[in-house]
């Protein structure tokens, strides 16, 4: 069974960290990352990595 927010604080801690965004912006990709891993359909990234292909999600996190 999946810990929702075990996953939520990796995923967020991991965007934050390695990927330079804000911890806000972390928490709102980390929060799209869950719901896609809950509905089984991790789409966003198929090659394994934790974090999306560079600019993926760049301009939707800077527009908050």
């Amino acid at each position: 069974m999946i810990d929702k927010d075990e996953l939520f604080e990796e995923r967020a801690a991991i965007r934050e960290y390695l990927g330079g965004y804000t911890r806000k912006q972390a928490e709102l990709l980390a929060y799209e990352d869950v719901q896609q891993i809950l509905r089984g359909n991790d789409e966003k990234n198929t090659n394994g990595s934790l974090l999306p292909p560079h600019n993926q999600f760049q301009n939707n996190a800077k527009a908050v």
